[in-house]
């Protein structure tokens, strides 16, 4: 019986956590940059984590276009940084790739690096149906980076859903 409950009880746990991360999937906040421009975000979720290399993201908009934010570890250094253009090949679940192209990069504090890619209009429904599988990530270091989305693949099919959804109801655009 004892086993029972502890069975029951791990699942309602797991259950709540899940639903936890879903509610903070579409969590909008917003945030003016220091040109004057409001830029709209939900926190980044972690789509690949290893002893060596870690991957986590999120989509963010101005309200008219579309950004996928990724934060890559290891970081870069400051100067390799400053040297980042390449594109992004994202990898769906339909077996469909994508390139986006690079926007901007730059470091969050001293700790983290964000590359942000625009997410072109045609790019956007297979974003939004199609899970991402893998990305490829060209930093400039000779090699690019590969990580697969082993958790949470649909977070940003979720995110572009509900940002698309805000602003089909005038919430904030």
């Amino acid at each position: 019986m004892a086993r029972v409950c502890r069975i029951h009880l791990f699942f309602l746990f797991q259950f709540f956590l899940a639903i936890q991360s879903r509610s903070q999937e579409c969590n909008i906040r917003n945030r003016i940059l220091p040109s004057g421009v409001m830029h709209y975000y939900i926190e980044a979720v972690n789509f690949q984590t290893s002893d060596s290399e870690r991957l986590s993201g999120s989509i963010i908009t101005d309200g008219e276009y579309f950004y996928l934010r990724l934060n890559p570890l290891p970081i870069l250094s400051k100067e390799q940084a400053k040297k980042v253009n390449g594109k992004l090949k994202l990898n769906l679940a339909n077996d469909s790739t994508y390139e986006l192209e690079f926007f901007d990069a730059h470091f969050i504090g001293d700790t983290v690096f964000s590359v942000i890619y625009s997410i072109s209009k045609e790019q956007l429904e297979p974003l939004v149906t199609h899970c991402i599988q893998d990305a490829l990530i060209d930093l400039n270091e000779g090699t690019p980076r590969s990580y697969h989305f082993n958790l949470h693949s649909d977070v940003l099919m979720v995110q572009l859903k509900c940002f698309i959804e805000a602003r089909r109801k005038k919430l904030f655009f």
